[in-house]
């Protein structure tokens, strides 16, 4: 049971916390929406590739100006016994540059490409051209990146989905 000393402590301690939620709530809230975007923990401009579709499980970043085209040699940076090739969901790119995702490794095979700030959530959603079956979840083997459109690419689709 409270008794009034008890009460007065709640309710200046409610009283206390409503004010500075309703002085520091938009900060927080602010910080908060930031903390819970699963794209937040790509660096600014970068190339991100993340595990799992929805950016989770992120995986690996690059550089603007980079270049692999074979992820066979590659390992997660969280689990090194882990090969990075064919284990690609989502894609963002964090950058004012192009990049074309190549299928094969060694630039070979289908192509995918993002204009700068262009992201795939779940590469699950999207086809590779010309095969009605497979999509692209776990299938990228290797990038480039291009300060202006690479040949190829098809710009009227939001997916830039490219062939060599």
């Amino acid at each position: 049971m409270m008794n009034d000393k008890t009460r007065r402590r709640t309710r200046t301690t409610a009283a206390a916390a409503a004010a500075v939620s309703s002085v520091a709530g938009p900060a927080i809230l602010s910080a908060h929406a930031a903390a819970n975007d699963p794209k937040a923990t790509c660096p600014g401009n970068a190339i991100c590739e993340w595990e799992d579709g929805g950016f989770q499980t992120p995986v690996m970043w690059w550089s603007p100006t980079s270049r692999d085209l074979d992820y066979r040699n590659n390992q997660f940076a969280s689990q090194p016994s882990e090969g990075l090739n064919d284990r690609i969901s989502a894609l963002w790119n964090n950058t004012s540059r192009y990049v074309k995702f190549f299928r094969n490794p060694n630039g070979s095979g289908a192509t995918i490409c993002l204009t700068p700030g262009g992201a795939i959530s779940d590469l699950a959603t999207v086809r590779i051209p010309g095969d009605e079956i497979h999509d692209w979840s776990n299938r990228i083997s290797g990038h480039a990146t291009y300060a202006s459109l690479p040949s190829g690419c098809d710009t009227t689709r939001s997916t830039q989905g490219c062939s060599l």
